[in-house]
């Protein structure tokens, strides 16, 4: 996890929030293992486990741009 420069999580259809089946919310899980890290992490991408699902291409180069208002993704 150190070499990357940034971590895109997916969205969720359903109330994870309310899951601390791992010892706390899946922001906090997330939050708390890249701690020492330095790059921004991007939460409620739409991606993942929801109906609206954008691909994400691995291993595409592509810009981030992240602000404290808004997240953009471009390639």
């Amino acid at each position: 996890m150190k070499n990357l420069k940034a971590l895109i999580v997916g969205d969720f259809d359903y109330n994870i929030e309310k899951d601390t089946l791992f010892g706390g919310t899946h922001r906090e899980i997330i939050l708390n293992a890249v701690k020492e890290y330095h790059y921004p992490v991007i939460f409620d991408f739409p991606a993942g486990h929801i109906r609206d699902n954008r691909a994400l291409i691995f291993g595409k180069e592509i810009t981030i741009e992240v602000n404290e208002t808004v997240s953009k993704i471009w390639h």
